[in-house]
């Protein structure tokens, strides 16, 4: 059975076809990024409400978090000059999956779960993730009004 036959069958009996690579990689990618960004709330969170210094703690403990991921993702994202004998610090890929991206893909509906090889990088990813989790310290303050006190 062909592609066509496919389709055609697909559109017939009301069978769902699964989103493009494409759409399946942004999907990956954003639950990453989603997963990554609850769980530095989360502990941030419970630092910082152990520590006692409450929501404050909480959007500083997430942009410190977002600033240092931003840079990890930088470094791991820059390509290796061809010239260059040096060592990657940095590894990107192992070809492996870890167990926080195992969990991730439980967590995403099986359609749009990818194979190991068919995802984006985990640089670009974790790239996603600070974005995300710098946003969320923005939001705390300008939206929320987690501000310092006494400040206007």
């Amino acid at each position: 059975m062909d592609d066509d036959e496919r389709g055609q069958y697909a559109r017939e009996f009301g069978a769902v076809e699964r989103p493009s690579r494409r759409g399946r990689q942004a999907v990956d990618a954003l639950g990453y990024a989603v997963a990554v960004t609850l769980t530095v709330a989360a502990v941030v969170g419970v630092l910082s409400l152990a520590l006692g210094a409450g929501l404050n703690g909480v959007k500083y403990g997430l942009f410190v978090v977002g600033i240092l991921l931003f840079g990890v993702a930088t470094l791991k994202l820059r390509p290796t000059a061809p010239y260059s004998d040096a060592r990657n610090l940095l590894p990107t890929d192992s070809g492996e999956e870890s167990g926080f991206q195992a969990a991730v893909q439980g967590a995403i509906p099986a359609r749009y779960r990818l194979s190991p090889d068919e995802r984006v990088s985990d640089a670009l990813k974790l790239f996603l993730a600070s974005v995300l989790v710098l946003a969320v310290s923005f939001v705390m303050e300008r939206v929320f009004g987690v501000a310092v006190p006494g400040a206007s």
